[in-house]
């Protein structure tokens, strides 16, 4: 059947009215559906690195001829427990507002490499000085002070340099540390007395290294027992998720991919040349080229221990490796996708000549292009009404904040908006929507139970693709599931009736739409050629059309040979018939010295390979380890181990110090400290709880019982 659009001028009409509607319906409600932050910056990236600048050289901190790295932050933990158990967002917008604390903040690095010493600054999104940490290394000499006197610089340079105010503050931790050099580091840490947030604690970290200032943080003492409810509630978000992944990979991709593969190698049917060609090209910008973009984020991360070249080229090259792996994944979805596509569906345009001089400038595509963009509108306004409907019912997800300043820290603000997308679009179409409906049609075609079996798909494809998608922070934890479920029906009804191309518009609109929404937010010179390149991309595939329609100077239709009716696999090679020669193998001279030197290689690494071990074994048995553990627990804390579960593991913590003691003062004094100062290996005893309350199941006992049978520690673990 062929497909256009125009040929039905009422469903023009009904689709352009339903998208004016969603576009009117999601402008008057976009607030209302997704919680915002209402955040003013007035900082922006250049102006905190200038005022960065100023600080180091007053206060004499961080390296000279440093490098630096810029990043906007949130403290998410902070803010999911305000909306979540002390407020909600009205809460969190009212601390903001009154400058209880500043969970967003720009964080200025200044570093050097091969140097320890750095330092990084905090500033308000007013632009207001938040505290800094200045790390020195254990190496640099400095003032061994006691305690008040500690104190004393802490407080006094807090004050007159960092903007703090200890009103409403009391000291209520200390603690110092000696290290290498003598220097003796004083930290502590004050508790605001008269505010606090639900169970929350605002709180103040001071650091003195030697009689210098070296760290002012502020930050939130969030209960431990919100932790461990959010921990539960976000890995009942990644079981959905696990569950959707396993559906992509198991379903769609052994199910999918190699047996559609097969298959349309089988009947000849297999174009690879072009999804080779798309397949790379889309991992290089998404993958390869957002890596490269996002260079200047990325040294915030830089481990200074190693060489900056190091650290960028290791970064340009994993960027082009994972491209290459992932280019490949691409082009197998694309082959199959187009190629179950194409022998499912005889009237759609043959998806790689879509764009071509002959079908580019067709009313058809023109439909379909046009058809994409209006349903990314569509798509939309479901989204902003499924979001209005179910805040209603108490559903959940954090509130965000449109303005990202990270972005315009790339160097191509616009880029990362377009790549991704792209990647989106055409891949989780060709793999989420084309491989399971074209396959469908394909295996049930003779089936009387067709109909009934393309509605169970169309409905089951959803569900995959919702579930792979459920680990964000959200709940219910299957909120992903129902809000694609109609968006996405959609999309599959329309790749029923027009092919991938709508649905790849469709799909690569939304999501330039909601990557991009910082860019029209943001006020920083330039931003406007960001935006323009942002809506030239967009629109490509209109380009196109226009292109061809002004080429040919009419509106054309596709010729039956460029639909999937018109293509013929190529004919079968004729096979020559050679006569059979016989060849006669040479036998190389050296063939018979090659079992004899295997065993002699074999009888020399059995000979120099010393077959011992360095720590003792670990002869006890689990059981023996348990009695021994639980009566140890019982005695101590007079726990009866028949009211908990008893988990075991061997437990070998041959880390950093083993490694350490063995290069820098031998095996013989390696084997002084084993069982001292160095843990052996041991068994690790738990009682835990795997029932009740999140706040009783936090709590344990553990007991390490090492080789000879000996207790070397035990704890419990109070929430």
């Amino acid at each position: 059947m062929k497909t256009n659009l125009f040929r039905k001028p009422i469903i023009w009409i009904v689709i352009v009215a339903v998208a004016v509607v969603s576009a009117i319906y999601a402008f008057n409600n976009f607030d209302k559906a997704n919680p915002i932050v209402g955040l003013d910056i007035k900082m922006n990236r250049e102006t905190a690195l200038e005022k960065a600048a100023l600080l180091a050289g007053e206060s004499l901190l961080g390296p000279l001829d440093y490098k630096t790295a810029a990043v906007f932050t949130n403290d998410n933990s902070f803010q999911n427990f305000v909306e979540l158990e002390a407020g909600g967002l009205e809460k969190f917008t009212e601390v903001l507002e009154t400058g209880l604390y500043s969970s967003y903040n720009w964080k200025v690095r200044h570093f050097k490499e091969h140097e320890p010493n750095e330092v990084i600054f905090a500033f308000t999104p007013a632009g207001e000085i938040y505290g800094f940490s200045e790390k020195l290394a254990d190496s640099e000499e400095g003032a061994a002070l006691e305690e008040e006197e500690a104190l004393r610089i802490a407080t006094d340079e807090a004050q007159k340099h960092w903007n703090v105010n200890f009103t409403g503050y009391e000291l209520i931790e200390k603690s110092k540390e000696e290290v290498e050099s003598g220097r003796i580091d004083h930290t502590f840490v004050y508790e605001r007395q008269d505010k606090q947030i639900g169970e929350g604690r605002y709180r103040l970290q001071l650091r003195v290294s030697g009689d210098k200032l070296t760290r002012v943080k502020h930050f939130v003492k969030i209960p431990e027992e919100f932790g461990r409810r959010y921990s539960e509630m976000r890995s009942d978000n990644d079981t959905v998720a696990l569950f959707g992944t396993v559906g992509l990979v198991v379903v769609y991709g052994l199910g999918g991919i190699f047996i559609g593969l097969f298959f349309l190698l089988r009947r000849r049917r297999l174009i690879w040349k072009p999804a080779a060609k798309w397949g790379i090209l889309i991992a290089l910008g998404s993958i390869f080229l957002v890596t490269i973009n996002e260079i200047p984020l990325s040294w915030f991360s830089y481990d200074t221990s190693t060489s900056a070249g190091n650290f960028l080229s290791s970064s340009i090259i994993n960027g082009f490796l994972l491209a290459l792996g992932m280019g490949s994944i691409f082009a197998l979805t694309f082959m199959v996708a187009e190629g179950l596509g194409r022998s499912a569906f005889p009237g759609h345009v043959q998806l790689w000549k879509a764009w071509g001089s002959k079908t580019g400038g067709s009313l058809s595509l023109l439909g379909q292009t046009m058809a994409g963009y209006l349903f990314m509108v569509i798509m939309i306004g479901i989204d902003v009404l499924f979001y209005v409907v179910t805040k209603r019912y108490g559903w959940w997800s954090p509130a965000g904040n449109l303005s990202d300043p990270n972005i315009l820290a790339s160097y191509m603000p616009w880029f990362n908006s377009i790549g991704i997308s792209l990647q989106a679009g055409f891949w989780e179409e060709s793999l989420c929507r084309a491989i399971p409906l074209a396959g469908i049609v394909l295996i049930t075609r003779k089936s009387r139970f067709k109909n009934w079996w393309i509605v169970l798909v169309l409905v089951a494809q959803t569900l995959i693709f919702g579930a792979a998608h459920a680990n964000y922070p959200q709940q219910p934890s299957y909120a992903r599931i129902i809000e694609m479920i109609i968006p996405f029906v959609i999309i599959g009804l329309i790749y029923f009736g027009y092919g991938l191309i709508p649905a790849i518009i469709a799909h690569f609109a939304v999501d330039v739409f909601w990557f991009s929404l910082p860019l029209w937010v943001a006020e920083s010179p330039g931003i406007w050629t960001d935006r323009i390149l942002v809506l030239l991309f967009l629109f490509v595939p209109l380009w196109i059309i226009l292109y061809f329609r002004i080429k040919n100077r009419k509106w054309t239709e596709v010729p039956d040979e460029l639909r999937n009716s018109g293509w013929e696999p190529p004919s079968e090679p004729e096979e020559k018939v050679q006569k059979e020669i016989e060849v006669q193998p040479e036998r190389k001279s050296y063939a018979r010295f090659l079992i004899p030197a295997g065993i002699v290689g074999l009888a020399l690494w059995l000979f120099f390979t010393p077959f011992t071990q360095d720590a003792p074994k670990l002869d006890i048995s689990k059981e023996k380890a348990v009695e021994i553990a639980t009566k140890v627990l019982n005695e101590r804390f007079n726990v009866d181990p028949e009211e908990w579960t008893v988990l075991t593991g061997m437990t070998d913590n041959a880390g950093l110090q083993h490694k350490f003691i063995w290069q820098e003062a031998g095996k013989e004094n390696y084997e002084i400290y084993l069982g001292g100062f160095l843990s052996p290996p041991r068994w690790s005893v738990r009682l835990v709880k795997t029932e009740g309350k999140v706040e009783d199941r936090a709590e344990e006992y553990i007991a390490n019982v090492d080789v000879e049978g000996n207790l070397r520690g035990f704890s419990h673990v109070i929430p």
